[in-house]
């Protein structure tokens, strides 16, 4: 959505295989966060890898376990 003069933000996903999903967001056609989904082959861990951009270019990295209880 786009109203005020904001930025307009985009997801666009990516389908690698049945246990990869990758996300890329862009503001204004330009990528600024990049996500990497990955579901263990027993369904019990996900991974979540960030990468992104801030506002004045500096870069960031973190990654991210889920377990099933």
């Amino acid at each position: 959505r786009n109203s005020g003069g904001r930025s307009k933000t985009t997801v666009s996903a990516r389908k690698i295989d049945d246990t990869n999903i990758d996300l890329t967001f862009s503001r204004n056609g330009k990528p600024y966060i990049w996500h990497s989904w990955n579901m263990s082959a027993d369904g019990r861990t996900m991974t979540v890898k960030r990468r992104s951009t801030t506002a004045d270019g500096k870069p960031t990295n973190f990654v991210q376990v889920y377990e099933r209880q």
